[in-house]
């Protein structure tokens, strides 16, 4: 990903770039304090979203409410091998309980076996239910073992499926970008971890980026703020 080959990107107060970030709060061993400081630290970063394990949606929706901070949960986590029933009885009670945002999976397996109808019914069952209820769907396409032509077939299908997001790996903004057109919003779904690749990574597209640690890379972009304010040169801060 070359920034200097892409459309700029103006990110000038501190709220431009918070409000691209996600938070997730999903590690499976998590006790109930790590959940509420791990909301906390969302709270506190003022990033886009906090995703939670649909175990702890009712808990992220309480302490999140009155803050502009979305709750966020997932359906047919991490690997999409639930059958189609499952995922939209999840999708259907996370929207129930108050998720504004659900991240799923298609199916691995189906999709190495290249049975995109199975695919492709099954998202689209999910997106009808999300759209109705006004809540974002997002659908993750990373995994290591797709290939390009299945990464592209599959972002076909999300274009079809009325998906708001599809969550790639940085390296397959360009991708995105050529596939999705506008159609659906891009998220890079990990390996952000400064404000340089942050900044790239908008530059590349991505309308979202998930952060293993909002605070630390705000805190960067906010001394960088400061800096370039120190300066008076009135121009946004340089992204290398």
């Amino acid at each position: 990903m070359n920034p200097a080959t892409e459309p700029a990107v103006e990110f000038k107060t501190y709220e431009d770039l918070a409000q691209r970030l996600e938070y997730a709060v999903l590690r499976p061993e998590f006790t109930d304090e790590e959940v509420a400081d791990g909301i906390q630290r969302g709270q506190s970063a003022g990033v886009a979203c906090v995703t939670v394990r649909p175990s702890d949606l009712d808990f992220a929706v309480r302490m999140l409410a009155g803050s502009p901070i979305l709750p966020a949960s997932t359906a047919g986590y991490p690997e999409g091998g639930q059958t189609t029933g499952v995922k939209l009885y999840e999708a259907r009670d996370l929207i129930r309980r108050g998720a504004k945002e659900i991240e799923t999976v298609p199916n691995l397996g189906k999709l190495l076996s290249r049975q995109f109808q199975h695919v492709e019914t099954e998202l689209l069952q999910m997106g009808r239910s999300c759209l109705e209820a006004g809540v974002l769907l997002k659908v993750i396409v990373d995994h290591e073992r797709l290939t390009e032509d299945l990464k592209v077939i599959a972002m076909k299908i999300c274009k079809r499926c009325e998906v708001t997001f599809v969550s790639l790996a940085a390296a397959d903004l360009p991708l995105g970008k050529r596939i999705l057109k506008d159609v659906c919003r891009m998220k890079v779904s990990s390996g952000v971890a400064t404000v340089d690749e942050a900044l790239a990574a908008c530059a590349a597209g991505a309308d979202r980026l998930h952060v293993a640690d909002p605070i630390a890379l705000l805190a960067e972009w906010r001394a960088r703020l400061e800096a370039q304010q120190a300066a008076g040169n009135g121009e946004p801060p340089p992204t290398n």
